[in-house]
């Protein structure tokens, strides 16, 4: 047998089971080999049509096994009629094939016609498809079972084929008849496994190949049927009750390649435990089923929880719900040994006896019971599945080995399940941790270039994220130059150690601007990083302000120190010149400049007095209704001699009518005077300065203007703070302590008002602003 197998494998590229029949009858298997290689094999036909006849002439056979191996033949699985140069036809050339009506009638004498019509002489046979194909098949179909249109048909192929091609036509008809016949006198034939699996993966195909309304019509020769009725009947009964077996076991391996389709497709995880357990109940023949999933309770306590059920009324899906390991059910049992649990009767079961689970049984009308517990790939125990059967009974070996294969496919969704949860779980701490408000974080590469960033640093830097990761910004782009050395060293530090240690640097926002970021990075791996960024732009901002304020704080007190020296010399002088003998004739004239140098004393301490108290909300405001113009006839009488001493001139414009504030009368002269003293003082010689005011709705702005030296860009954010002086070391011959507009910040903001300075830089002049709100109606009347 040996040989002949390896014939028939050499030729057709496998050796089917047709031909496995006689393994104790060599000799009955050579005449077959023989018989199908000089009536099919070697037949001069052209191949691809003599297996296209071949498939559908087999239409007609009641056993599907010849029908489904040459149809395997024809997409590939072995060699179309022996030819290894004959290329395969795909499966929808097939399903046009199989499910083309065959001729009768009317429809029948018109393919008589054509075929009778056809020249003998065509040098090719009918390609597939084509009205000649068509035709052809449909004479050689009539021929074939014998129908009462058997002659006419026979003339028409004669015609159309000749002599000689249709001798070769009837020898391939012969021999499909006896391989048809060779099939039904032998139950035992299977499918072949690469048949089983074609049909499993082509559910439509095997729909259109099983369920062929053309079955047996070959019945119709009632002769025929009759010669082979009395030898085949009881052989027909045992091959339809193999088919039926067969086509059971077609039907499981379709439902278990289609659970395993839906298990990579579906992502209803619900509907997938009501597939699962609806597959269960289908393989074991079960009305009821479940499914249940272990999971640990609150008390460390393993228990099963259901996922789903067929079959059970309310009351048992409520009371299975969860099962504990000391249940008496199956599942409990199941749970606790790690086995699979078999109860063919429920009221002869010994663990379920007296139970409350038996009762549930019986009233739900279960009276056998399986439990397959479902363990992972790493053999943990993760669930139980389960069928249930209204009658005593035990699944067969071959049932429960099926149903292995389901629990395996439940047992890896249960898994699959458990870790897409960990996983959502810890994808959900991670986005939690990669987006807090305040800090910022970027995935880079090893090249630099930025891959991902939170919202924060979206926030942070000013540009999207598109504009970020669609072409791989590189961290360069955002870095000022002086900083990229200390930025390349970070990085080097953490491809080197996986980590870098914490440092600041400056950015560089989309629009310009600077922005300061304390940071560290970590490796990921080998190709990626990540950098964890915060905002420290206004406590760099609070320390520059620190170290701003302290830096004035010593201006100040170097300031204070030589004001009040300056006092105290004259008066150090007079007292020692009132000592000496002579010192009574100049003692008046010593006693006032003793007198003039303790008032510039008290003058300065009274100053001191004020911002403090002013600062601290310890003076109170005197308010009154007070014309605009008192205040400012006060104020340019106060500083009248300093301008009039520098020799400026004083330009002044006010509205013509009467402006009336709700004001402390002294304090707001104060305000002006000290603007106006400034001006005289930071204003060269025979300087200009403007005095106006204007009303706006219910406000005026005061304005005081000069063309002085001006105040740099950068002192204009802190000229209010208290100590700062503008030009320090130029006017300190001019006195004051930088107190000055410290103060009148203070004041304006007490009145309800503001106060800003302008200036277009060094020698271009200043302003000073004042808005102040109008006194109401009834108070300025």
């Amino acid at each position: 047998m040996t040989s002949i197998h390896d014939e028939i494998r050499l030729r057709l590229g496998l050796v089917p089971n047709f031909f496995r029949l006689a393994p104790q009858s060599p000799d009955t298997a050579m005449t077959l080999w023989q018989s199908a290689c000089s009536n099919y094999l070697d037949n001069p036909l052209p191949s691809l049509f003599k297996e296209r006849l071949f498939v559908w002439l087999s239409r007609f056979c009641e056993v599907r096994y010849c029908i489904a191996r040459h149809l395997a033949y024809m997409i590939g699985l072995g060699r179309i009629a022996g030819d290894a140069s004959c290329q395969p036809q795909s499966i929808e050339d097939m399903m046009r094939l199989l499910q083309r009506p065959v001729p009768r009638n009317e429809a029948l004498r018109a393919h008589v016609s054509y075929c009778a019509g056809l020249r003998p002489d065509s040098a090719c046979m009918p390609v597939p498809d084509s009205k000649d194909e068509q035709s052809i098949f449909a004479c050689a179909t009539h021929v074939f079972l014998r129908s009462s249109s058997q002659s006419e048909c026979l003339d028409a192929l004669h015609r159309a084929l000749g002599a000689t091609r249709l001798e070769y036509l009837l020898l391939l008809l012969n021999f499909v008849h006896a391989e048809h016949d060779w099939s039904m006198a032998h139950p035992g034939l299977v499918f072949d496994d690469d048949v089983i699996q074609l049909l499993t993966t082509h559910r439509a195909l095997s729909r259109c190949l099983l369920d062929d309304p053309e079955v047996g019509a070959g019945r119709t020769d009632q002769s025929h049927l009759a010669e082979l009725s009395s030898q085949c009947e009881e052989k027909r009964k045992t091959i339809r009750e193999s088919e039926g077996r067969l086509a059971q076991e077609l039907h499981n391996s379709r439902l278990l390649h289609d659970i395993s389709n839906e298990l990579i497709c579906e992502q209803d995880i619900t509907a997938l435990h009501h597939k699962l357990v609806e597959a269960a109940s289908s393989l074991m023949r079960s009305p009821c089923a479940s499914m249940q999933e272990l999971f640990t309770n609150p008390n460390g306590v393993g228990e099963l929880k259901l996922l789903s059920h067929k079959g059970f009324i309310p009351e048992a899906a409520a009371f299975w719900d969860r099962v504990h390991i000391d249940s008496g059910s199956s599942c409990g049992v199941a749970l606790a040994s790690g086995k699979r649990i078999v109860v063919p009767d429920v009221e002869r079961c010994e663990f379920m006896a007296g139970t409350e689970d038996l009762h549930i049984y019986l009233e739900t009308g279960i009276h056998s019971v399986q439990t397959t517990p479902l363990f992972s790939r790493g053999g943990t125990l993760v669930g139980a599945i389960s069928t249930h059967w209204h009658t005593p009974h035990m699944p067969s070996d071959h049932e429960l080995e099926l149903f292995d294969i389901l629990a395996r496919q439940a047992a890896d969704l249960i898994e699959r399940t458990k870790a897409e949860d960990a996983l959502r779980s810890s994808e959900a701490r991670c986005r939690r941790a990669l987006q807090p408000q305040n800090i910022g974080v970027i995935f880079f590469d090893t090249e630099g270039r930025i891959t991902e960033a939170n919202d924060a640093f979206l926030s942070m830097s000013g540009y999207s994220r598109e504009e970020l990761t669609a072409h791989g910004m590189h961290w360069n782009q955002m870095t000022p130059p002086e900083w990229k050395e200390t930025t390349e060293h970070a990085m080097q530090e953490l491809w080197t150690r996986g980590s870098s240690m914490p440092y600041e640097k400056e950015y560089v926002r989309k629009d310009g601007s600077r922005w300061w970021a304390l940071l560290g990075a970590t490796q990921l791996s080998e190709s990626e990083g990540v950098k964890f960024i915060i905002d420290i732009t206004k406590r760099k901002q609070a320390e520059q302000a620190l170290r701003n304020a302290d830096q004035r704080k010593d201006e100040f007190l170097a300031t204070l120190a030589h004001e009040l020296r300056n006092p105290l010399a004259p008066i150090s002088n007079a007292m020692h010149l009132l000592r000496r003998p002579d010192g009574r004739r100049t003692a008046d004239k010593l006693m006032e400049i003793v007198d003039r140098q303790v008032r510039q004393i008290v003058h300065l301490v009274d100053d001191l007095l004020d911002i403090s108290r002013i600062t601290n909300g310890k003076i109170a405001l005197k308010k009154t209704p007070v014309a605009l113009s008192d205040v400012v006839r006060n104020a340019v009488d106060t500083s009248g001699p300093l301008i009039e001493q520098a020799g400026h001139r004083l330009s002044m414009l006010l509205p013509a009518d009467e402006i009336v504030l709700e004001a402390d009368a002294l304090r707001l002269t104060q305000v002006l005077t000290n603007l106006l003293s400034n001006a005289a003082k930071y204003t060269n010689h025979s300087g200009h300065i403007w005095l106006t005011a204007a009303q706006a709705d219910d406000r005026v702005s005061i304005t005081v203007r000069d063309d002085g030296i001006g105040i740099p860009q950068d002192q204009l954010t802190w000229i209010f703070d208290p100590f700062a002086q503008a030009h320090r070391d130029t006017f300190r011959s001019q006195g004051g302590l930088g107190i000055g507009l410290c103060m009148v910040r203070r004041l304006v903001e007490m009145h309800g008002g503001t106060v800003e300075a302008h200036s277009d830089g060094p020698g271009r002049g200043s302003e000073f602003v004042v808005h102040l709100p109008l006194a109401d109606g009834d108070m300025a009347a």
